[in-house]
């Protein structure tokens, strides 16, 4: 019996597939175009990684360890800053950033149009004594926050120890006992941009604040009663990203964020000029610093991979100008 089954077995057994050769022909030049397929796509990764590694070469803070670069951890909000500006140089033309400022201001002129006519809607019934302004109106009480990742110098002790700062536009001066607050807002029949810097004048009355606008205006004004006390303009283009007063407290000194990244000069207290005293250009990516000497008038100016001292002189025809000092 068992060598019959076995015998049956064999007989029901099917009989094996022969693939025509046709199909072995398709089934290699499939096989063929799919390597083909992985080899360009080795290729293009092979050249996206090549990208990469070269950018990853121009970084700033090349001593970064593997961990935090890992991590994308920066040292201090500094390097995280100056990472930003030098990948914002890499991917565009420095005129670019005016030019995003400018289409910006051009957005909020036209956004202001349509913001300030505002109608009542079509089935308002107005109330007997609707014609007459409403006694209450809205104040600014307390603004939170602080600026302080991409500016230096942004804080300071004033002679009756209150604390001053500046977020989003305004300037504050914050009581850190009874926590008030004063805000300065600019002057009333114009519109301040975001501040950037600040400085405070060596009499601790005076404060400076400049603005980051395409156009900056820098504004001094009085501590104690909030009052503009004049208006600097058409020096810089983008921002201002440093200020410091003279030991005296007659001079201001500022650095532009634009192109060529301009240092000026101002006799602020002098009515009749309204222009810098002197200007001087510096090469650098960013001029984080500005300050004068105390013993001197000598201004030092710090940016990246650089430090400059510089003076005010006279040229050969007595002109004021900014000098470079040998240091």
């Amino acid at each position: 019996m068992g060598g019959g089954a076995s015998k049956q077995l064999k007989d029901d057994a099917p009989a094996p597939s022969v693939r025509p050769p046709k199909q072995k022909k398709e089934g290699k030049k499939e096989e063929v175009k799919e390597k083909d397929d992985v080899g360009k796509a080795r290729k293009r990764i092979a050249a996206v990684e090549s990208k990469v590694m070269q950018g990853n070469r121009t970084r700033v803070d090349e001593d970064v360890s593997d961990d935090e670069a890992a991590a994308g951890a920066y040292d201090s909000d500094l390097e995280r800053e100056l990472e930003e500006d030098m990948e914002a140089l890499r991917r565009q033309e420095p005129e670019d950033e005016h030019r995003v400022l400018a289409i910006q201001d051009k957005a909020r002129s036209e956004a202001l149009q349509w913001t300030t006519l505002v109608l009542p809607p079509s089935d308002f019934q107005p109330a007997e004594n609707s014609e007459f302004r409403p006694d209450e109106e809205l104040s600014l009480d307390f603004v939170h926050g602080y600026r302080g990742w991409d500016c230096l110098n942004n804080v300071f002790y004033t002679v009756t120890d209150e604390i001053l700062y500046f977020a989003g536009t305004v300037g504050l001066v914050l009581e850190p006992v009874s926590r008030r607050q004063k805000q300065y807002v600019g002057p009333p029949s114009k519109r301040v941009s975001q501040i950037c810097s600040l400085a405070m004048h060596p009499g601790g009355s005076i404060v400076a604040t400049a603005e980051r606008a395409l156009n900056p205006t820098i504004y001094i004004w009085d501590l104690s009663t909030l009052a503009t006390v004049r208006e600097l303009t058409d020096a810089h283009q983008g921002g201002v990203s440093a200020m410091s007063f003279s030991k005296d407290g007659k001079r201001l000194v500022t650095a532009g964020m634009g192109q060529g990244h301009v240092v000026a000069v101002w006799e602020w207290k002098n009515d009749k000029k309204n222009s810098p005293l002197c200007t001087q250009s510096l090469k650098t990516p960013k001029i984080f610093a500005l300050g004068y000497n105390p013993r001197d008038d000598v201004i030092v100016a710090c940016g990246v991979s650089m430090i400059e001292f510089l003076r005010v002189g006279l040229s050969r025809t007595g002109q004021r100008v900014l000098e470079h000092l040998p240091g």
